[in-house]
């Protein structure tokens, strides 16, 4: 028997990361395409491919700012507000 003070999760915060990161790629490119298709206004759709990338790049800064670990529930939590960003900027 080997007793083991903590695991390692690495691997997987790393891969939770990537979902994330294809998250957001994804979403950006289908909220502009379907701004772009619908109302035809480009200025609308930059507004959203900018927002996104930001909005997740501040909310990573004040969690380390803050001391806040990146764990399962914060980066779900940020996957979360990504749809949300989506929605209120295309309405």
């Amino acid at each position: 028997m080997r007793i083991v003070p903590f695991y390692d999760r690495t691997g997987l915060i790393r891969a939770s990361i990537g979902t994330l990161t294809g998250t957001l790629i994804e979403e950006t490119v289908i909220a502009s395409l379907v701004i772009l298709l619908i109302l035809w206004h480009l200025r609308s759709a930059l507004a959203i491919c900018i927002t996104l990338p930001l909005a997740v790049l501040g909310s990573f800064v004040f969690m380390k700012a803050f001391g806040i670990p990146s764990n399962i529930m914060s980066l779900s939590g940020i996957a979360i507000s990504i749809g949300v960003l989506v929605d209120t900027g295309s309405s």
